[in-house]
This record gives structure tokens, C-alpha cells and sequence, in this order.
């Protein structure tokens, strides 16, 4: 059995592609006039997770050991919130929406419990979107890239 391989480049891959595919999104339903949703943050995640695997299949013609697949979800997760809080920054600047987003939900507004609920669950989906797409997703690619020879 192969020893662990060191898994930053799958997620630097997969931070690009998230970052890529959250923008091409964006700009599609907002070309279409379409408001987005939890979906599409999950789809992205879910693309950029096969996207980075798919990488990770070629170069090592095997699937990730339980090791490294816990190290590629949970570094993944923190990649997807590093992407986000980025987007969310360039939003505000760019926009100048910052009041308009607080005046929104002024302080008070909400329970700290109620905000630490509600990332927790967000947090909770997005790590088993993850997991599944590290585990039984990225199975059936090896699968099906090894009856096609490509492996």
C-alpha cells in the first residue's frame, strides 16, 4: 500500500475551481435573472471536489486512503470558507452594500446561539457534500475511468 501523499495541491485545486465555478454561477443567474440559492454553493462544492480528485486518480492511479480523504474534506471545508469570506469582502468593496447589509439585520437581530445554529448546519452540509464526493462520487469516477483504460 501506498504511503500518504501530501494533499495541498488537490485543494489549492479545488479552491480554484470552487472560486471558478461560484463566479461562472453567479454571473449565469444573474445574466438569467435567477436568484441562487444553497444549491448552487453546494453543486460548486461538489464540482471542485471531482474536479480535485479527478487530479488526484491520474496522478496516483488509486483512490485516497480514509487518511487522506479525511484530510482532503476537511481542508477542502476550509478552503470553501476562505472562498467565500473572500467573495463576500470583494462583494461589500465593490458594491459599497456594507450599510445596506447591516441596516438589514441590525444588531440584536438575532441570537448568537441562532448564528452559530445556523453555520454549524451550513458547515454540517457542506462537510457531507464533501465526504460524498470524496468517497462514493470519486469511487464511481475511479471506477469508471478504469473500464475506460484511463487509468
Amino acid at each position: 500500500m501506498e504511503s500518504n501523499v501530501h494533499v495541498g495541491k488537490y485543494v489549492i485545486r479545488f479552491g480554484i475551481v470552487n472560486l471558478l465555478l461560484l463566479v461562472a454561477i453567479a454571473v449565469v443567474l444573474t445574466l438569467l435573472g435567477v436568484d441562487g440559492n444553497s444549491g448552487t454553493s453546494v453543486a460548486a462544492l461538489i464540482g471542485a471536489a471531482l474536479a480535485a480528485g479527478n487530479r488526484f486518480l491520474k496522478d496516483h492511479k488509486r483512490l485516497p486512503n480514509p487518511s487522506e480523504k479525511r484530510r482532503l474534506t476537511w481542508l477542502s471545508l476550509l478552503a470553501a470558507a476562505v472562498v467565500s469570506l473572500c467573495l463576500l469582502a470583494a462583494f461589500l468593496l465593490c458594491s459599497g452594500a456594507t450599510r445596506e447589509l447591516l441596516s438589514m439585520h441590525p444588531p440584536g437581530t438575532y441570537t448568537a446561539a441562532v448564528v452559530l445554529g445556523v453555520l454549524a448546519f451550513v458547515t454540517a452540509l457542506h462537510f457531507l457534500a464533501l465526504s460524498f464526493s470524496y468517497g462514493f462520487l470519486l469511487k464511481r469516477q475511479y471506477e469508471g475511468m478504469s473500464k475506460k483504460g484511463v487509468l
